[in-house]
């Protein structure tokens, strides 16, 4: 039970960072001109994107993406063995070693 309220801890830590980051810096919709980045001619659709899934996206995801998306090289079973990655660019792009 403690390990799991620590995980959603650290989750809810990431998440605050992230919107801290995101109120410093002013990327997307809050940098400039906010009608440069609205959809144009869209009356009567459905949004192409969300302004949570981009954040989600740029801020959650992309560091936490070397634990969701780890590569075996064994059978699925009780014990796994798991292949080495390195990454440089914020694990932008993550090789194989």
């Amino acid at each position: 039970m403690i390990l799991a309220i620590a995980g959603y801890i650290s989750y809810l830590f990431v998440f605050l960072v992230s919107y801290l980051r995101e109120a410093c810096y002013g990327n997307g919709p809050l940098r400039g001109n906010p009608e440069k980045y609205k959809e144009k001619n869209r009356e009567g659709y459905s949004p192409l994107y969300a302004s949570f899934e981009s954040f989600y996206t740029r801020n959650i995801y992309r560091r936490l993406k070397d634990v969701f998306n780890q590569p075996i090289t064994s059978v699925p079973g009780a014990t796994v063995t798991l292949v080495d990655r390195v990454s440089g660019a914020i694990y932008f792009f993550q090789n194989l070693q």
